[in-house]
């Protein structure tokens, strides 16, 4: 019978592995961007959401999918939706275990790819005719409340 049970990687055993993970190359793989109202009102809301998915591992390298969507609101009114899908892609030891990066996906990654997304936001709106908008810096981890 097999078990169902993750491992757990100690902190540690994480820092070990994490020295045998180095970012090759990001892809912007998809950008969709809707402009519902060109007026941008104060105050505004901003929905924001994020996912990372293991898409391919090989003996030394592991792809990663990278979603970062962004939706602004005033007064129940969309103003703008911009969602960003990017393709990140390390360079791995082949003793780095799996389970290591359904933590990495969490804790780290974000602060590699996020700062990418923050930049295309404030550049991407401006070209949609809307003010300057510069996100906050990443403070949580990937799936937990913001």
């Amino acid at each position: 019978m097999e078990s169902t049970e993750k491992k757990v990687i100690p902190p540690s055993e994480y820092n070990e592995y994490l020295k045998q993970t180095d970012i090759c190359d990001i892809y912007l793989k998809n950008l969709r961007t809707e402009l519902h109202n060109n007026i941008f009102p104060s105050p505004a809301e901003f929905e924001f959401s994020e996912s990372a998915t293991i898409r391919e591992r090989q003996e030394d390298k592991i792809y990663i999918e990278v979603t970062y969507t962004l939706k602004a609101k005033s007064k129940n009114r969309t103003i703008f939706n911009l969602s960003a899908k990017y393709l990140v892609v390390f360079k791995i030891n082949e003793n780095v275990p799996t389970e290591f990066f359904e933590i990495f996906n969490k804790l780290s990654l974000p602060l590699q790819t996020f700062p990418y997304f923050r930049e295309l936001v404030n550049s991407t709106i401006s070209k949609m005719g809307l003010p300057s908008l510069v996100l906050p810096l990443r403070k949580g981890l990937i799936g937990a409340a913001n």
